[in-house]
């Protein structure tokens, strides 16, 4: 029997800074790249409000301005 598994990465960055600094629960997060120039990884919420990986943070900030 074969088993497939789907791991989330994105999710995964963002909610290990979210154990490491336990204030951003509940806050949209991403997590930056390429010297904090794209996003590599975020959250549901910065999901849901359009941000899409490898956006460049000027793109993604005006999409989710509540966003860490």
């Amino acid at each position: 029997m074969d088993a497939i598994g789907h791991v989330d990465a994105d999710c995964f960055y963002a909610s290990a800074e979210r154990v490491r600094f336990p204030h951003l629960q509940g806050v949209p997060v991403g997590v930056l790249g390429n010297h904090g120039a794209c996003v590599i990884a975020k959250s549901y919420e910065m999901k849901a409000a359009g941000v899409k990986t490898g956006d460049p943070v000027w793109e993604a900030l005006p999409r989710c301005p509540n966003g860490v």
